[in-house]
């Protein structure tokens, strides 16, 4: 039965004709158009099915393909304690075979993606998680069977216990090889750094022990509570005639096809995001697992509760290169009024090549191969920020000695007007490269709506950075004090004593094989 197809195949008798073929008994869902849409994207639909699940339409004809991506407000913040990394491994195992779409084993349903030039995969992180694909839109046939196989990867996942021990084995053989990767460590302690060890502080990959611990009945009831439309974002964008696609959607993940959520669920104190994942398992009894991350965590003032300096020892006596950060949480989110005044003075302390922390560092001094100044921001609230680069073991001291005293600069002097000028039109001409294809514009709008923030705040985007003064990107960068940040220094033993001399409060020394399964020591 042909449901989807380029809209210039398309006419609208014969749309309404297979709407009415698919016989359906729901009423269809009312789509308005999201507003404001920026001037020159793509204009799209938004809806929400009866079982809860959010819907957004980007109709795109300029490219002969169809993204798809189905997103929740929940990850591994939910993993329960001593199963750190159950979301990631789901996130692994939804495509190791399906019982729907005709029921696909892993290597056939590798096979069958390959044949139909399409691709399914997965984003699990600590707050969201996501499974994506895209395919051509050439044959409505192999189309229909991208999207039925998409379906059952996402609602009729068999997570098979044999592959799961695979899995398991190759994710402690990826622990492994983190310990062994001085970069790797670093990037870890930054976020532990920031928040600690808890759900806000851990990347989600897990443990060795946790990773042990985690069985198929754990994967069977994380999938039953997290994939819940409750909490949940569908986005399509590409070829395809919007009311048809409308009737599969509803068709294939409304109420009609079994999915809806479960009642007793309980909402986070941030938008649309659930605290209690709920599921009845096998057993008919209730699984909830704790989504950790749906409040935001305690208000911070963008510094370390403590100054410390973190050597993370790395077998390698030899190592050349030593990856340091310097590291505090950011205390701007993207609705702070401030946000606009911050965005652009991170971007100028390091956001680029020409930034100047590089300019410093790298140009001037030659002591990195590049510096930069790292934030990442959230809707209400933010993850990590810090500088990141590496040096020379003779150049270490120099080079953070150097960086802290560009992160003083920045916020006791003016800025001047030519380089404010300069790096505030890199960054509002580059507004368009967000949309340079139609995935990075489906990227934006499902970005958005998982994290419950207005299309307007994207709208906004150019003239909101266009808005700030020199005195107030000043002003907000006294948010960022290097006496008061974490030092992180990835790097062999022998490294002690200079780290010691060098001063930045507290010396605190942790074995790589230790940071990956424990986190920090208090």
């Amino acid at each position: 039965m042909n449901v989807l197809a380029r809209a210039h195949t398309r006419t609208r008798a014969l749309a309404h004709a297979l709407a009415l073929a698919l016989a359906l008994t729901l009423a269809s869902a009312q789509a308005a158009p999201l507003d404001p849409v920026p001037a020159g994207l793509p204009p799209a639909e938004r809806f929400e099915l009866d079982n809860g699940l959010t819907v957004l339409l980007v109709p795109n004809q300029g490219n002969p393909y169809l993204n798809i991506q189905l997103a929740f407000r929940a990850g591994g913040g939910a993993d329960p304690a001593g199963k750190e990394g159950l979301a990631s491994l789901l996130g692994r195992m939804l495509s190791a075979g399906t019982s729907g779409a005709g029921g696909l084993d892993e290597p056939t349903l590798a096979a069958e993606l390959a044949r139909l030039g399409g691709w399914i995969g997965t984003d699990a992180g600590m707050e969201s998680f996501g499974l994506g694909g895209q395919i051509p839109t050439f044959s409505d046939v192999e189309v229909r069977r991208f999207l039925d196989i998409f379906v059952a990867m996402a609602l009729e996942p068999t997570l098979p216990a044999d592959l799961l021990e695979r899995e398991k084995t190759l994710r402690l053989g990826t622990l492994q090889r983190v310990a062994d990767n001085p970069e790797s460590l670093a990037e870890i302690a930054v976020k532990l750094a920031a928040f600690g060890n808890n759900a806000f502080g851990f990347t989600g990959y897990g443990t060795p022990p946790s990773i042990v611990r985690i069985t198929r009945d754990d994967l069977v009831e994380m999938h039953a509570a997290l994939f819940n439309p409750a909490h949940g974002v569908l986005i399509v964008g590409g070829a395809f005639e919007a009311t048809a696609m409308r009737t599969w959607i509803e068709r294939r993940f409304g109420r009609s096809a079994a999915w809806a959520p479960v009642q007793h669920t309980v909402q986070g104190t941030l938008p649309g995001r659930l605290a209690k994942l709920c599921a009845v398992s096998r057993t008919s009894r209730d699984v909830c697992f704790d989504n950790r991350l749906a409040s935001a965590p305690p208000a911070s003032t963008g510094t370390a509760a403590e100054v410390r300096t973190i050597h993370i020892v790395v077998d390698d006596p030899g190592l050349t290169q030593i990856p340091w950060r310097l590291v505090a949480t950011n205390p701007v989110a993207m609705l702070d009024p401030r946000w606009p005044a911050f965005r652009l003075g991170t971007f100028i302390l390091g956001g680029d090549f020409t930034s100047r922390l590089n300019e410093t560092l790298r140009t001037k001094e030659g002591l990195t191969y590049g510096a930069y100044f790292e934030a990442a921001f959230g809707g209400y609230f933010s993850g990590a920020m810090n500088v990141s680069t590496d040096a020379t073991p003779d150049a270490l001291i120099k080079s953070i000695t150097l960086a802290k005293a560009e992160l003083v600069k920045i916020a006791k002097e003016p800025l001047p007007a030519l380089e404010l000028s300069q790096s505030r039109a890199m960054m509002v001409n580059s507004f368009a490269f967000k949309f340079e294809t139609l995935s990075d514009t489906i990227d934006q709008y499902l970005t958005l709506e998982v994290a419950h923030i207005p299309l307007s705040w994207l709208a906004d985007w150019r003239t909101a950075l266009g808005r700030p003064t020199a005195a107030e990107i000043q002003s907000s960068m006294t948010a960022i004090d290097p006496a008061r940040m974490t030092l992180i220094v990835a790097g062999p033993v022998s490294l002690g004593p200079t780290l010691a001399k060098l001063g930045h409060g507290r010396l605190t020394t942790i074995t790589a094989p230790n940071l990956v399964g424990s986190g920090l020591p208090d």
